[in-house]
């Protein structure tokens, strides 16, 4: 699959911090989005540059970092369609009976909680002292992420799920 990334490294929180520490922060969110999928889900993604679809719903998860009192953002944009794939590999059909937007929330904030503490390992290496909140998640209409502003933005792509590929993208992006 053809893969492509979209980086601007201009500047992380108030610091200007060289270009090494961000391209390793993009690697660390890179490397870690992979791995988490395959560990718990046996799930592989590529990355890539795949587009949004248009006619489907997203979950929007958001996880924040706080060093000293500035704060900064790390967003994932998962396509339902797969979240909905993979609970229904780890989850009965009971369950499933239930709210499943709740279910997918949950799943989703998951993942962003164990991306996000790889994502704060990292950070804490490079001599910063950041706290993560808890990751929170909605679910929304379809969302253009290209919209958002981003200082990092990688984007992977699953496996065929009903007929097309289905994306995530995670960004970076100052709160402050």
């Amino acid at each position: 699959m053809d893969g492509g990334k979209v980086t601007e490294m201009n500047a992380f929180l108030s610091y200007t911090l060289d270009q090494s520490v961000m391209e390793g922060l993009e690697q660390t969110i890179t490397a870690s989005t992979i791995e988490t999928f395959d560990q718990i889900f046996g799930h592989k993604l590529s990355f890539g540059d795949a587009a949004a679809s248009q006619d489907t719903d997203v979950i929007v998860a958001n996880v924040e970092f706080w060093e000293s009192f500035e704060t900064f953002s790390v967003f994932f944009i998962f396509e339902k369609a797969l979240i909905l794939s993979l609970i229904r590999s780890i989850y009965d059909e009971q369950t499933l009976r239930q709210d499943v937007d709740e279910i997918c929330k949950d799943t989703v904030c998951e993942l962003a909680n164990i991306i996000g503490n790889k994502i704060k390992y990292y950070i804490n290496q490079m001599g910063y002292s950041s706290v993560m909140e808890i990751p929170t998640a909605e679910v929304m209409d379809t969302l253009n992420p290209s919209v958002l502003s981003h200082r990092i933005c990688v984007s992977f792509c699953s496996s065929d799920i009903g007929d097309r590929k289905n994306v995530i993208y995670v960004g970076l992006n100052d709160a402050a």
